[in-house]
């Protein structure tokens, strides 16, 4: 009896499907950016995925072959447990696997990591990466929070800064300012988006995708039906040297008392954090 690709529902599921004439495939292919070459008719889909991993470069061939795994993950789980399948999550998977091995590179090769001056990396073309951050002032249970948004080319393209009272605590305060970003984020034009802090709490409670039940849990329950606006986003938690940029634009924000947006531009202290970020990737 055939076998039915229970991810697309119509196409058999044979070798050439997995790594070639996949729909769902090629969607995140195309969504992580990866460079897929035309190919003449007449040749085998297996021979075009030999053909194009062997043209890629490292970060992509990491990405194609996470990707593939990844794809057989959620079908299983959809065989085996019946979880409905999500691009969104595929994505976030993907992109935050692909930064996990940049990261243990570094610590595994010193000399890889002395050239790369910070881990902050840029995102894909077509995608957007927020960074944010918090300032709290626990004895005025008042924050500061900061998103700085960057393009493919680590070109600033947004910032805002905002003003909160009574904020219990840090993680609330953390939580606030990721909800800022996308908030932020709305009234723009972006589509996908990459969002990062160095909270790595208040990332793991939005990545339960709505079901945290933690005390930041209405905070983030809201920025996950915010990020369903959007047609690719995943949340990355990252060291503070990669969100310094994002941090000096909060400290600037609680120091100026800014509440919106900086349409006049960002700080020079800004600037040249988000430039070191930038010099290390091009």
């Amino acid at each position: 009896m055939d076998a039915y690709c229970p991810l697309c529902k119509y196409e058999l599921e044979d070798a050439n499907h997995l790594v070639w004439s996949y729909d769902i495939l090629q969607q995140v292919w195309a969504l992580l950016s990866v460079k897929i070459p035309l190919f003449d008719e007449s040749t085998s889909n297996k021979l075009c995925f030999a053909n194009m991993f062997s043209a890629a470069d490292d970060q992509q061939r990491r990405i194609i072959v996470i990707s593939i795994w990844s794809l057989w993950f959620h079908r299983n789980k959809i065989v085996h447990e019946g979880i409905k399948f999500s691009m969104q999550t595929v994505l976030g998977f993907i992109r935050g696997y692909e930064q996990d091995i940049c990261r243990s590179r570094m610590l595994l090769y010193p000399t890889l990591r002395a050239t790369v001056k910070g881990i902050w990396r840029p995102p894909d073309p077509g995608v957007i990466k927020l960074n944010f951050e918090a300032s709290f002032v626990k004895k005025e249970k008042t924050a500061t929070t900061a998103v700085l948004a960057r393009n493919d080319t680590g070109e600033i393209v947004g910032a805002e800064t905002y003003l909160f009272a009574d904020i219990a605590n840090a993680f609330v305060a953390e939580a606030r300012a990721c909800e800022r970003a996308l908030i932020f984020t709305s009234s723009m034009c972006w589509r996908r988006l990459i969002v990062e802090g160095d909270s790595l709490t208040v990332i793991k409670n939005i990545q339960k995708e709505g079901k945290d039940k933690s005390v930041i849990r209405l905070i983030t329950h809201h920025i996950y039906n915010l990020g369903m606006c959007f047609e690719a986003i995943s949340y990355l938690a990252v060291p503070r040297i990669a969100n310094e940029a994002a941090h000096t634009l909060a400290m600037e924000g609680r120091k100026q008392k800014v509440c919106g947006s900086w349409v006049h531009g960002v700080p020079e202290s800004v600037r040249l954090a988000a430039l070191k970020d930038r010099s290390a990737w091009f």
